[in-house]
């Protein structure tokens, strides 16, 4: 079978070690079954091997999000954006509603450049 990507070389079933790296932390994913390019060594794997291959990689990226986020740290940020209704919902949209009401153009054109905008909520 020719490779999909490289329409080179050919796809020759084996098992290999996979280099990965996720928030500068780099590991090797071991024994990842799958069809692999001899010329530009892409994969293509089946549902089986994706699956064993996912399963390590999420490992790997909780123990790395472990080691730099305590969970109790994330716990206590959402509940506090939670107790906080009107900030934790400006906070999730990124933007507060007057920036919506400047994009509808509800405000006067004239006043546009010239005026500073609060959000009331």
């Amino acid at each position: 079978m020719k490779c999909p990507v490289c329409h080179q070389g050919e796809m020759v079933s084996g098992i290999k070690d996979i280099p990965y790296t996720f928030r500068g932390r780099k590991t090797v994913l071991k024994g990842i079954h799958g069809l692999y390019c001899v010329h530009c060594e892409e994969s293509i794997m089946n549902k089986e091997e994706s699956d064993a291959f996912m399963a390590q990689v999420k490992a790997f990226r909780a123990s790395v999000n472990a080691e730099t986020v305590a969970p109790e740290f994330i716990v206590k940020v959402r509940k506090k954006a939670l107790s906080y209704p009107k900030r934790g919902k400006r906070n999730f949209w990124g933007r507060c509603k007057c920036v919506f009401a400047l994009r509808k153009r509800q405000c006067p054109t004239s006043s546009f450049h010239n005026q500073t905008f609060t959000c009331s909520g």
